[in-house]
């Protein structure tokens, strides 16, 4: 089923990703989605960004990183429908039919990756292995995801000792209560996890797993998508 509009977030904290890279997914976004959408940017930074991206502040709770995308688990915070993009995408194709929400917020499934091959270098460290990859979100106000931000504020310091991020803790504390688009669907796979491939007839490339990212990657078909 076709949504009627879809709003869009996005995460941009400290200097990492210039507000080049909101601006962009933006203009990806207007290019590849084909009902009305807003974007909203959860930032402490927001100069320089576009008048037709909605701002929305970070509280001051002392997170860092990625590890702020676990707001999106809080119904205060976030109280309607959204669909979560990370800044370090390219989209290509059309992304309306992605958003899906279900029983539980939904994640990507990395089956791009070997996860036989992960298991074997992750064993007796169960902290590293991860099958889910949140660089997409999608939920509604029918999702149940509170209480995964109530967990995590109730063991906020043990969390960020033990995990290196937050698709890490999700996989071992809440597997059982998120939602994967299926594994076959090959809408979206890892760049730097794909011996840098080229796949044309994917919606999503991640350029996650490596610090570097899109305008250091000279390559013409980074330069004309990336737009």
């Amino acid at each position: 089923m076709i949504p009627a509009k879809i709003d869009f977030v996005c995460l941009k904290w400290g200097t990492k990703y210039s507000s080049e890279y909101v601006n962009k997914l933006y203009s990806m976004l207007s290019k590849h989605v084909y009902v009305p959408f807003t974007l909203t940017c959860m930032t402490n930074e927001p100069d320089g960004i576009l008048p037709e991206i909605k701002i929305k502040n970070l509280p001051d709770i002392g997170l860092e990183k990625w590890w702020w995308k676990l707001l999106l688990w809080n119904e205060k915070y976030w109280p309607g429908d959204g669909m979560f993009l990370d800044l370090d995408i390219i989209i290509q194709n059309d992304i309306t039919n992605l958003f899906r929400p279900s029983h539980y917020m939904k994640m990507l499934y990395t089956n791009w990756i070997n996860l036989d091959e992960q298991k074997r270098w992750t064993i007796g460290d169960n902290y590293k292995y991860c099958e889910l990859n949140s660089s997409v979100l999608v939920w509604n106000k029918h999702t149940s995801r509170q209480f995964i931000w109530d967990d995590f504020i109730e063991n906020k310091d043990k969390i960020l000792f033990l995990y290196k991020g937050i698709d890490n803790w999700l996989e071992n504390r809440h597997k059982n209560h998120l939602s994967t688009y299926p594994e076959e669907q090959g809408f979206c796979y890892s760049y730097w996890n794909c011996n840098k491939e080229y796949r044309p007839k994917s919606s999503i490339i991640l350029f996650d797993y490596n610090e570097k990212k899109q305008h250091q990657i000279r390559k013409k078909w980074v330069k004309e998508l990336w737009a």
